[in-house]
């Protein structure tokens, strides 16, 4: 089962689609939701790597992959398009944006990148933190606030929480 990802920003709800399990790129929808009962597409971009997250911040979204960081300038709906992108050498999982930065965590949840996104087409590695293997499903969970990294990290016997500043 695939973990559906969405996003949501005034009139318009962004998603990735994937129309065949077996090919690793789908595409990036975006919805006009101002008719709820009827919510219609408007746009597309084409050829997004197999998505972990997916977050909506002003004129971009950012989509975590296999791959690292992908962004794309959805300041004309109907023609969103890949602007950017950072290549993390574990691919990107879990996402949040805080204060200009897009903080993630490698695939196999064992490094936290925090990317500075000033200039979204030339995304940059402002700081980097090993973390560790996380032996749970996916890694565990973290939250940022200002210009720290509050991470749960576990090993075998117990989980902790680690705090990270960037």
């Amino acid at each position: 089962l695939q973990d559906i990802q969405a996003d949501v920003a005034g009139r318009y709800a962004y998603t990735l689609y994937y129309p065949d399990t077996s090919i690793a790129t789908g595409d990036l929808l975006v919805l006009d939701v101002s008719s709820p009962s009827k919510p219609v597409q408007v746009g597309s971009c084409r050829g997004i790597a197999r998505a972990s997250r997916l977050r909506v911040d002003g004129d971009y979204v950012f989509v975590t992959s296999k791959r690292g960081l992908e962004v794309i300038d959805v300041r004309t709906p109907a023609k969103p398009t890949r602007v950017g992108f950072y290549r993390a050498p574990d691919g990107g999982g879990s996402l949040d944006l805080e204060g200009g930065l897009a903080f993630f965590r490698g695939v196999h949840a064992t490094n936290l990148y925090a990317v500075d996104l000033r200039e979204p087409t030339r995304p940059k590695l402002r700081g980097f933190a090993g973390i560790g293997p996380s032996w749970s499903d996916g890694g565990l969970g973290f939250d940022v606030a200002g210009n720290l990294a509050y991470v749960a990290e576990e090993d075998f016997l117990d989980t902790r929480l680690a705090i990270y500043r960037f």
